[in-house]
């Protein structure tokens, strides 16, 4: 196998360490991908998997996709409460479901 010097090709190690900035809105997304993904799952399987992939690695890529995003979601919610940038809301009366609705 020959090197091209002329076209060199950019990696990230796996085990290279970056820090990002990360909104609250890209948070909401990523939330919602992880709905998502328990959703295509069922809520049934993916709680099954999840508690499976405490005690062991994934064994194909739903249990890797789902673990992926759960940890990076869990890894923002860390580093938010490390940083104070939670805040506790307390919904207004218009956002509360209307309880004689169906």
């Amino acid at each position: 196998m020959s090197v091209d010097n002329d076209n060199p090709v950019h990696v990230f190690p796996p085990d290279a360490v970056v820090n990002i900035n990360v909104s609250g809105g890209f948070y909401i997304r990523l939330t919602k991908l992880l709905g998502d993904l328990v959703i295509k799952l069922t809520p049934e399987k993916a709680l099954v998997m999840i508690t499976d992939l405490q005690k062991r690695p994934p064994e194909n890529d739903d249990e890797f996709n789902l673990l992926t995003v759960i940890t990076l979601v869990n890894e923002l919610e860390k580093a938010a409460r490390e940083q104070n940038k939670y805040e506790v809301v307390i919904p207004s009366e218009y956002e509360k479901p209307d309880e004689d609705s169906n």
